[in-house]
């Protein structure tokens, strides 16, 4: 810990708290006297601010700021390697170790600024019912840098107008664990990946894999052929599309991941399933094309990035079942993916 910042965490934590110094290497508890907290109002201008980024995808993004709330939360998104501009933590509702550890690598980070405040200021920050003692803001990752050679055998899930906040968290956190490429938000009904409801879904998964925003395909084939340096000829990539209403649709078992190439898949809203701008780039039902996997694997190898032929692709279920959600949906075709390729 650099210096002053143990007096700094002394004066913070306040009075049965206890703050976890660095001592010869080795992490031990100190418990110390009350101290007032640094902000009791929750008119505060620091602390309506930070409201602003719980509540306004707005003011997230004219920010570039994420709010983070939670013990374990906070810890991910440490250890995802992103340093916090602000943190904003109650010595009453620090009450484990583990938050007390927390606190001091909070003040250990460079340039984060560390605020106490009272049970009453931290319930006024937060939309849970029972705030965990600490929220921290976080910057919006950087994006990736484009890879210097043409990656090939990626795989990058597209998330269709996905409204729903514990859907889109839990695509995250998939996509990330079963080794997705990135996530592109595609269309202009996504719920916003940084609010706080996707954050908690996804345990901190947007802060470790690329996200790419893509309003169109247009939009979505410039990501994958300027941003992740896609080839985009011919034959490069395949398009896949989580449809079980279209009659040329194949049991995503019947796929072969492991084809050379790289690929996109696709996951729509349970409500409304693959938006119309993606149907209208799969096979026609009733054409020729539809009916021969031959035929469209032919027109599959032929189309580009920029003009792709999407295939549709299911998950099988047993007869009277209901839909699945996009999160359960999506996370089946990866974990496919993912099983095949390690093969």
């Amino acid at each position: 810990m650099r210096p002053g910042r143990l007096l700094a965490a002394v004066s913070l934590l306040g009075s049965s708290s206890a703050v976890c110094a660095l001592v010869g290497g080795a992490r031990r508890t100190l418990t110390m006297r009350a101290t007032p907290c640094d902000i009791t109002s929750v008119r505060n201008p620091e602390i309506l601010a930070a409201k602003k980024l719980c509540k306004s995808k707005k003011a997230r993004d004219n920010e570039g700021l994420v709010f983070v709330e939670g013990v374990r939360l906070v810890r991910d998104v440490l250890e995802a390697g992103v340093a916090p501009q602000s943190v904003f933590f109650c010595p009453d509702r620090l009450v484990t170790p583990e938050a007390e550890a927390l606190v001091s690598d909070v003040l250990d980070a460079e340039g984060t600024s560390a605020r106490s405040v009272t049970p009453q200021v931290l319930e006024s920050m937060v939309d849970t019912v029972t705030p965990q003692g600490i929220v921290a803001l976080f910057p919006k990752p950087a994006a990736a840098p484009r890879p210097a050679a043409a990656p090939t055998g990626e795989v990058v899930l597209l998330v269709d107008n996905v409204s729903d906040p514990g859907n889109m968290g839990t695509l995250l956190r998939s996509a990330h664990a079963l080794g997705a490429a990135a996530l592109v938000i595609y269309g202009r009904g996504c719920v916003d990946p940084w609010a706080p409801k996707v954050v908690r879904s996804s345990m901190g998964g947007a802060f470790r894999i690329p996200l790419a925003f893509a309003p169109t395909w247009e939009d979505a084939a410039a990501y994958l052929t300027e941003g992740r340096g896609w080839a985009p000829g011919a034959g490069a990539a395949r398009v896949y599309a989580a449809d079980a209403s279209h009659r040329s649709a194949v049991a995503h078992w019947d796929v072969d991941w492991r084809a050379d190439g790289n690929a996109v898949v696709c996951v729509g809203s349970e409500a409304h399933g693959i938006s119309d701008e993606l149907k209208l780039r799969m096979p026609k039902r009733g054409e020729a094309g539809a009916e021969s996997d031959a035929e469209l694997g032919a027109l599959a190898a032929a189309a580009t990035i920029a003009e792709p032929l999407i295939l549709p692709v299911k998950v099988p279920m047993v007869a009277g079942a209901e839909s699945l959600n996009a999160g359960v949906a999506g996370s089946i075709l990866l974990s496919e993916v993912a099983r095949q390729r390690s093969q």
